[in-house]
């Protein structure tokens, strides 16, 4: 059990914007190395923009490891999962930041994070009480 909370200024989309499709990425910081976690993922923002993906961020508030949820939501269905080709992310990221910047984006993933966890969930309304 933990407590996030919603992180705006590092999200492409707002709290309301539901689908029934999402993945989470869990990014679980070395100690020390918050800042550059946060930085990492605000450098993705544009890139997660200018793909047109839906995420929302979230970051762990006083319960539990620290930890940033990246919340990738589909609103076409799984389809929409190809926007997360890694070579469409390392040429969009390059367009953006510079070329040869994703080498630096993966170097800070391996010196800023300590664990990586990932999930799909799926949401059945015919399985829901509300």
């Amino acid at each position: 059990m933990g407590y996030s909370t919603f992180q705006d200024s590092i999200s492409t989309t707002g709290l309301n914007n539901w689908a029934d499709k999402i993945s989470i990425t869990h990014y679980f910081p070395k100690l020390g190395q918050g800042y550059q976690m946060y930085t990492f993922l605000e450098n993705l923002r544009p890139v997660w923009k200018a793909l047109g993906q839906s995420v929302a961020v979230f970051a762990s508030s006083s319960s539990g490891p620290t930890q940033y949820a990246v919340v990738t939501r589909y609103p076409n269905g799984l389809k929409d999962r190809a926007l997360t080709n890694n070579n469409l992310v390392k040429d969009t990221y390059e367009k953006i930041h510079g070329r040869f910047s994703y080498i630096r984006f993966t170097e800070t993933l391996q010196n800023s994070v300590a664990e990586v966890g990932h999930e799909l969930l799926f949401y059945r309304k015919d399985l829901s009480s509300k």
